[in-house]
């Protein structure tokens, strides 16, 4: 791309510097003629756009294929030519959620289920008033006695009204970027009638008291729902899971150094390494997730073995991280990764947990 002529003036017009050369010492900008032709613009934009690219490109390269390079060429001091561990970072993980929780079958299912359960209560409660209709009143012969009989029957059986389910259930499924809370109460009518239930129980039978929370929750929902027994709520926590990752990145690089000489490696260096770490397990696992769009996933077991595969790689990969970032005894490595391994997944359940209770609890 041809340059813009140089400006006779030194003087920067970005900062006020001196310029000697044609960039200014002090900030960095070209000291060329202001005004700019569209061919200019659309220079820049493209140089810019294929340097970011092969930057990308050769920083996703290394940190695939040679675990622990790019945070020793980070704490080297050799960082120009690769993409900074912050945009790496949020680059690829925007792309990990925007292509993970964009699938919206989950969501259809259960706006399906909620909507079946409800028109299949409409026509049974439907077919019980037409039964109730054909009985016949007055004299009656043997023949209408026995119709009137097996018409009472069926209807009480059809009555959504008159059955009384004494089941309660509650489940929770992921999907799309939403919890999807399922949950079943039809024993009780109000919350009320609950709690006078409640107190007249001994109390070694009586409900716990999360027990009695979900149980209200419940008795409200299925009122706010009008939907027989059967309640589905979604809770969308796809904004929430980044945060959280925002969270556990820094608390998996205190893990680091409660293994790592606090002499020979600051708290900031296991930070460089964390965000590579999460990078390499963002495209691990959306590498992971496409697997089932490819082949045919009909078996739990199928589902079990693609996690296996992908906890696996992901614990492996962390060994060849620690290893090559590092440059410690190999075994040694191996038993840092595990125990660090250890620490995080606790710390992972333990913030999936408070997650699932605190979307509930906003339901």
């Amino acid at each position: 791309m041809a340059h813009h002529h140089l400006r006779k003036d030194k003087t920067c017009l970005n900062c006020g510097a001196i310029v000697e050369d044609r960039y200014c010492s002090h900030c960095g900008q070209e000291n060329t003629e202001p005004r700019e032709s569209f061919g200019h613009l659309i220079g820049h934009f493209l140089e810019d756009v294929t340097h970011y690219d092969s930057q990308l490109f050769k920083t996703i390269k290394y940190l695939i294929f040679r675990p622990g390079f790019l945070t020793r060429e980070y704490y080297a001091g050799k960082r120009a030519s690769y993409l900074n561990p912050i945009r790496l970072y949020i680059f690829i993980s925007a792309v990990f959620f925007l292509v993970m929780f964009s699938e919206k079958k989950e969501e259809n299912e259960a706006n399906s289920a909620k909507t079946t359960t409800h028109e299949v209560e409409q026509f049974s409660q439907h077919l019980a008033d037409s039964l109730r209709g054909k009985i016949n009143k007055g004299h009656l012969s043997v023949k209408d006695s026995v119709s009137n009989k097996l018409y009472a029957e069926l209807a009480a059986r059809l009555d959504t009204t008159a059955m009384k389910d004494t089941s309660e259930s509650v489940t929770i499924n992921f999907g799309g970027g939403n919890l999807i809370f399922r949950m079943h109460e039809a024993q009780y009518f109000s919350v009320h009638e609950y709690d006078s239930i409640q107190n007249k129980l001994p109390a070694a039978k009586k409900d716990d008291k999360i027990s009695r929370y979900i149980v209200k929750k419940a008795i409200g929902l299925r009122h706010e729902q009008k939907n027989g027994g059967d309640i589905v709520v979604k809770q969308n926590i796809a904004h929430n899971i980044p945060k959280i990752m925002f969270v556990l990145l820094p608390l998996f690089a205190l893990f680091l150094g409660l293994f790592y000489s606090k002499k020979k490696y600051f708290y900031t260096q296991h930070v460089i390494f964390s965000l590579h770490f999460h990078s390499f397990v963002f495209i691990f696992m959306l590498i992971m997730g496409l697997v089932p769009l490819m082949v045919q996933v009909d078996s739990l077991r199928t589902v079990e073995i693609i996690l296996g595969v992908t906890l696996l790689g992901i614990f492996i990969y962390l060994i060849a991280a620690l290893y090559g970032a590092y440059r410690e005894n190999f075994w040694r490595s191996i038993l840092k990764a595990l125990a660090i391994s250890m620490l995080y997944l606790f710390t992972i359940v333990f913030s999936l947990c408070a997650l699932v209770v605190v979307s509930f609890m906003l339901i």
